[in-house]
């Protein structure tokens, strides 16, 4: 599979989805405010006031916290993998086949040098044309070299980056994944008949506890940098 890295496009990308996801904080945080708000200031009315009391407490705020957290660690993600690009692999767009098709080429260039220089070493060519052209070439020789070793670096920089691209998205998919699980039990969540919610039990909600401990495992983080900048 080719790694090829678009970077404007990269860039378009990255501030078109941290603006997305800033929209989408915004209005998670709003609705946390008013299931918080149900929770807190609804009394003990009837069973279904104290069935959605139980519900929103249980369910729908771990979804919604999990919603806010994905987003915010999309756009710390996203800023990381331009911010290591620029930093580790180049400030322009690389394409590893076309960087492998490149070293190639010089590769074969570098090899036709060799020979012709052998070639020239084993000919009865009057030396004093025979140093000069052996020295000629010798630069080229060098010279290629330099290209095809900035190529080689270049693409290893780039193979390199795309391993810790997908190790850098774990986190991502991981969240994902439990948002999905919790999606599963919000729709077996009402009771037609009795019109009710239905709390899960508790083997269902392994989801809200992980995603629990990713929102303190954040906080912690985001403590640590504060301090750390002060």
């Amino acid at each position: 599979m080719n790694i090829y890295i678009d970077l404007p496009q990269a860039l378009s990308q990255v501030e078109g989805m941290n603006r997305l996801c800033q929209e989408q904080q915004t209005i998670y945080e709003q609705l946390a405010n008013q299931f918080q708000k149900f929770i807190l200031e609804t009394s003990s009315r009837s069973k279904a006031y104290d069935s959605a009391k139980q519900y929103f407490e249980t369910v729908l705020l771990p979804l919604i916290r999990g919603g806010k957290l994905l987003s915010e660690i999309v756009i710390e993600v996203n800023n990381q993998f331009i911010k290591k690009y620029l930093s580790t692999v180049d400030y322009c767009s690389l394409n590893a086949a076309e960087l492998s098709e490149q070293i190639s080429y010089w590769e074969n260039q570098i090899e036709k040098i060799r020979r012709l220089l052998k070639e020239v070493a084993d000919s009865t060519l009057e030396p004093l044309n025979k140093a000069f052209f052996i020295s000629e070439n010798t630069t080229l020789l060098g010279m290629y070299g330099e290209i095809k070793s900035e190529l080689n670096g270049k693409l290893n920089r780039l193979q390199a980056f795309n391993h810790y691209a997908v190790d850098l998205f774990d986190e991502i998919i991981q969240l994902g994944e439990w948002l999905t699980e919790g999606c599963q039990v919000v729709r077996k969540g009402w009771n037609y008949k009795e019109a009710l919610f239905v709390i899960p039990e508790e083997a269902n909600m392994g989801w809200a506890d992980r995603i629990n401990q990713a929102i303190l495992k954040q906080e912690n983080k985001e403590q640590r940098i504060s301090v750390e900048n002060l």
